[in-house]
């Protein structure tokens, strides 16, 4: 099969390999589409150390049950799956409570584990969610991550019809806020980035306003928007820039929710925090359910991503995409590998 391996000795290649092996409880499947997230990005470049090395990145990924192990129960050969990479241990606390996304023995698909960057990938039967027939394998793939993300971070935070929020950072994952956010009811909702592109896009998902954070100042444009600031701002950038801007922009008992990687810690302004109850939120990955949830909603056609997937790739072009991401040659929101 042909698949994508890094090695930090020598980068990115694309290699024939042998298919996995697929052991009890596990299934073979044959991947349709994988989409390439910032997250990979953020590893390819260094920004963080994979588990292992060689491996094979990608966590986002669907397809089909080519061959399942001994005692799979819930998936059959032909099946169309998404694959959920975050695999929990299952029995501490945060397992037993929901919150699997932060089990402290937590593997994950494409980090811990060999991921979607291949025509093949085994993976856990519990880690597979059966596709419907009406949606596309790039959506369904790119739902394991950039639509479950802002949906988790959504949910966590408490939005409620009628409040408002401000997302800041329209990339892959962040675009997804607008769109959730617009499902929920919230008003209103206001998209920050510094691409007029994606600030379209953020249009067309339903933001209310736009900002393009080059051109003119994000935290004095919110606050001119709305009264005091928003309920609710999303951060998906990670930089220290950003998170202080948004800490600026809600309201005095406002919600931030940190959702982007950060590589280093920030200093914050704590005394005004403090002083004015700012609530700061953290959301990281999802938990299984919020991926059922995100599939039965994309499935009953409730959200509208139409405009999300910005390039469809050969994985021997593999090289070239992390180029366009990390080099912004291009408008990218979300590539995807979808022929092999």
């Amino acid at each position: 099969m042909k698949a994508v391996i890094y090695d930090p000795s020598v980068g990115i290649t694309v290699k024939n390999i042998n298919k996995p092996k697929v052991p009890p409880k596990h299934v073979l499947v044959n991947i349709k589409a994988a989409g390439i997230c910032a997250s990979d990005l953020h590893y390819i470049l260094g920004h963080f150390s994979y588990a292992k090395t060689p491996i094979i990145p990608g966590h986002e990924g669907s397809g089909v049950v080519e061959e399942v192990g001994s005692d799979v129960e819930r998936v059959s050969i032909g099946d169309r799956v998404v694959i959920d990479y975050i695999i929990p241990c299952g029995k501490c606390r945060y397992c037993q409570s929901n919150m699997e996304n932060i089990c402290p023995n937590l593997k994950c698909i494409g980090f811990e584990l060999d991921g979607t960057f291949a025509e093949y990938v085994v993976v856990p039967e519990d880690n597979l969610i059966k596709l419907p027939e009406n949606i596309p394998f790039e959506i369904g793939a790119i739902a394991g991550c950039a639509v479950v993300t802002p949906y988790h971070a959504i949910r966590i935070s408490g939005l409620n019809k009628g409040e408002s929020i401000a997302v800041m950072g329209l990339g892959g994952v962040g675009i997804h806020a607008i769109t959730i956010a617009k499902l929920k009811g919230a008003n209103p909702i206001i998209g920050i980035d510094i691409d007029d592109y994606k600030l379209s896009v953020a249009k067309e998902y339903g933001a209310d306003y736009v900002i393009n954070a080059s051109k003119e100042d994000p935290v004095e444009k919110v606050r001119s928007i709305t009264e005091d600031g928003v309920d609710y701002a999303f951060e998906f950038i990670g930089l220290e820039k950003t998170v202080k801007q948004v800490v600026e922009m809600v309201r005095r008992g406002g919600k931030v929710v940190l959702v982007g990687l950060v590589h280093k810690p920030i200093e914050l302004n704590i005394p005004e925090i403090l002083h004015t109850e700012k609530k700061i939120y953290t959301s990281i990955e999802h938990t299984k359910q919020d991926l059922r949830d995100i599939i039965k909603i994309l499935g009953e056609e409730k959200l509208d991503i139409s405009k999300s997937i910005t390039h469809e790739i050969f994985i021997d072009e593999i090289q070239n995409a992390i180029e366009i991401l990390r080099d912004k040659k291009e408008t990218a929101i979300r590539i995807v590998i979808n022929r092999f």
